[in-house]
């Protein structure tokens, strides 16, 4: 499910470096509404798609030999997610537009409110709480879609109403599909999609594997999938963020701001992983201890 999703996400930082550069070039630059409506064109064409290979999840399982029984379990949960594509998608192209025009806080407020939200709706579905419909593991995946939507009407009114993205009129009109802007995306986006879902893909195909060896293995392997799932998930955030200030340096030519935000990230980066790295091996039981808490 988070690869999928992941793969389809990931695929719009093309969106937020090709407005970057834009961006850098002009901060009135009439491209940036062209990209933007392209970027959201293409996020409604993807989500088909994405929505078909999460219906074939189930049957995925069953090719990886998986019981039966749990494959039924999982079925709404696959089936929720397929309808949580829809907002995940538009979402993915509004944060990408937030960011690369210099306003990633947006994105970050937005996901504060989501988290609790999805949190205690998830508690309400998945056991039925409150009057709401037992969804079981249906809830999670429902709670996202109801609180995604509910996220993607609050953007879409930012990206309207605020005064530092009126002057773009991104869903003004004309409204039109320029077949290159999408060309554009799509190529940039896709070798960055492959790259990071494929980590995510081995972490998956290795999760079915263990499963093979037993319970106990499989338990094991998913406790050390949630803190190298973080760990993917911070490099993510930190090579957005490097592509997006590297595609503002190229819009302006500067080239030393492109230099010292190439150095920072690596820098950055190396102390990031170098903190995890210390972590996993000085303080290895702390961390599994962590997730009995």
């Amino acid at each position: 499910f988070y690869t999928i999703i992941t793969f389809f996400a990931t695929g719009f930082y093309a969106l937020g470096i090709k407005i970057g550069h834009c961006y850098g070039e002009n901060k009135n630059n009439p491209q940036i509404k062209a990209l933007f409506h392209n970027g959201i064109l293409l996020a409604l064409c993807l989500v088909f798609p994405a929505m078909l290979l999460m219906l074939l999840l189930p049957s995925l399982l069953q090719v990886f030999g998986q019981d039966p029984h749990l494959v039924e379990l999982a079925k709404p949960f696959f089936y929720f997610g397929a309808l949580s594509m829809i907002p995940m998608m538009i979402n993915s192209a509004i944060n990408q537009y937030f960011t690369a025009i210099g306003h990633p806080k947006i994105a970050f407020y937005l996901s504060i409110i989501t988290f609790p939200l999805i949190i205690c709706l998830s508690y309400g579905l998945v056991l039925g709480k409150w009057g709401l419909p037992k969804l079981a593991m249906g809830g999670i995946t429902g709670a996202s879609f109801i609180v995604d939507i509910c996220i993607t009407v609050i953007a879409i009114m930012i990206a309207c109403h605020a005064k530092w993205s009126k002057v773009y009129g991104v869903f003004s009109r004309p409204y039109g599909l320029n077949y290159h802007m999408v060309y554009q995306i799509v190529s940039l986006g896709w070798p960055i999609a492959l790259q990071v879902s494929g980590e995510l893909a081995a972490m998956t195909v290795a999760a079915y594997l263990m499963g093979l060896f037993g319970s106990s293995a499989l338990a094991a392997q998913q406790i050390v999938g949630q803190f190298t799932l973080l760990f993917v998930m911070i490099s993510i955030g930190l090579s957005s963020a490097v592509s997006i200030l590297v595609s503002h340096g190229y819009g302006e030519r500067n080239l030393n701001a492109i230099t010292q935000t190439c150095k920072a990230g690596c820098v950055f980066g190396l102390m990031v992983s170098g903190l995890f790295a210390l972590g996993f091996l000085v303080f290895p039981k702390t961390f599994i201890l962590l997730k009995f808490l």
